[in-house]
Parts: structure tokens; sequence; C-alpha cells
């Protein structure tokens, strides 16, 4: 064999190897691209909740150095791909639903003993209930058919078995059984680096303490909306890619102005 190609072989070859081995470099070349926007059917939170975002936004940031601003925390219900001219149907069905609840009926419950990471994501752990659950169920059944079908499975639920089949059936890794309520405080956009250290935890989890775990314990969400977002399911005033289309408040729920 020629010693030029012999070369160029064994250069292509370790290259492969050590790509295959980088897990940083697996995860930059993760194929998430969606020709379709990803929208967010979900929960209303109530003011104190996103008063407190705010106040969790401002104090965290001297940990984080994020950039985000404006960060409008909810409680996602369903989370998929759709069409853009499928959103204005769903905003029909969501008024109907939005009329037939009660400002009382679905509890937001904060899980004052735990906090979780997932990867770059901070996440404020709710307890589950039968109504929240009801809820969740209600709106998947209600728009899993009218998703982009051809919408390819978030990096992060990739290597889980029930994820990818919940995501084939229903356009989401986390509905139905699956489902688990939480708020998302922090993304991986909010981070100058997505491996978190125990260091970084432990100061974003005092922050927690200090304004999230100060609020009652029991909070009544105040209507369902539906919002565009970015690749993280976040939305922020800060980022051109998310923004909230329209929300419907629950019956019984005065807006104040």
């Amino acid at each position: 064999m020629n010693l030029k190609y012999f070369f160029l072989l064994t250069i292509c070859a370790l290259s492969l190897s050590l790509f295959a081995k980088d897990p940083v470099s697996k995860q930059k070349f993760c194929n998430e691209y969606n020709e379709t926007p990803q929208y967010d059917i979900f929960l209303i939170v109530p003011n104190k909740l996103q008063k407190t975002a705010k106040i969790f936004d401002e104090k965290s940031r001297k940990y984080t150095m994020s950039k985000n601003k404006g960060h409008y925390i909810h409680v996602t219900l369903y989370l998929a791909h759709f069409q853009p001219n499928r959103i204005e149907d769903i905003q029909d069905t969501l008024k109907i639903i939005s009329k037939s609840v009660s400002k009382k009926d679905i509890s937001i419950e904060i899980n004052k003993s735990t906090t979780s990471f997932s990867g770059a994501f901070l996440m404020l752990n709710l307890k589950n209930n039968v109504t929240l659950q009801a809820l969740s169920d209600k709106v998947t059944a209600k728009f899993f058919a009218m998703r982009d079908q051809r919408a390819t499975i978030p990096c992060w639920a990739k290597d889980r078995k029930n994820a990818i089949n919940l995501f084939k059936d229903f356009g989401t890794p986390t509905g139905f059984l699956s489902y688990k309520p939480h708020i998302t405080l922090l993304s991986p956009s909010d981070f100058l680096n997505v491996k978190i250290s125990n260091r970084l935890k432990e100061q974003l989890n005092g922050v927690i303490e200090k304004t999230y775990f100060k609020l009652p314990k029991k909070l009544s969400a105040v209507g369902i909306g539906i919002a565009e977002v970015n690749n993280d399911g976040q939305i922020y005033k800060s980022d051109p890619t998310s923004k909230i289309i329209k929300l419907f408040y629950f019956k019984n729920h005065t807006v104040k102005k």
C-alpha cells in the first residue's frame, strides 16, 4: 500500500476513535434540529411565583453569570413540535378547557425537601396530584395527534427506552405515567459550563432556600397558556426564539392590571 494513503487512513481512524470516546463532542453534535417550532402548553403560575423567579434570577446570576433576562417560569403540561398553522386551533381548544376549570382546582405544591439537577437543568420539584395529572393527560390526549411527527427526540431523552417509546407515540418523552411536574429554574443556556460543580449546586440550593422555599407550601394555578419556547423549553424576554402566544385564565380568577 502506498505510504501516503496508509498515513491518511491511520489519521482518519485515530480521529474517529477519539471522537467516539469524547462525550462532549457527542453532545455537541447531537442532532436536535427540527423544521417546526417547539411549543409548550403549560400551567400559569400565580404572581407570587413569578415575582420570586425574578428575585431568584437576580441572586443566582452572580454564581452562574447568566445573560438571560426575564425568565417566565411555568409548569409544563405538554411540550411538542407543531406546525404554526395548528396553533390557532390549539388556542381554541385551550380556551374551552380553561373555562371548565376553577382557580382552586389545580394546586401547585412545592416539594421543599428536594430540588434536582438533570444535566444542566435545575428544577424545582412539585408534588403531583390527581387533578394536575388529569389535566396533563387531557392536554396530551387532545393534541398529540396534531404534533409534527417528523420532530426528533431531545438529546437528553435518547438513552431512555421508555422516553423514546413515549416520544414516538405521543411526541413527548414525559407524558402520562411518566409525567413529573416541575418548574425549571435554570437551563443549559444559563451556565458557562454544562458540567455543574458540587460547589455551584450548593450555592444555587442556598438561593432556592432563601427564595422559593419561603413561599407557602401550596399555591393555586391561575390558568393555562401556550408559548413558543427555545431549545431548552424555556421562555425569556431576552431570547427572540421564545415568546408567550396566549394565556387563558381559569374561571373565578381576576386578572390584576
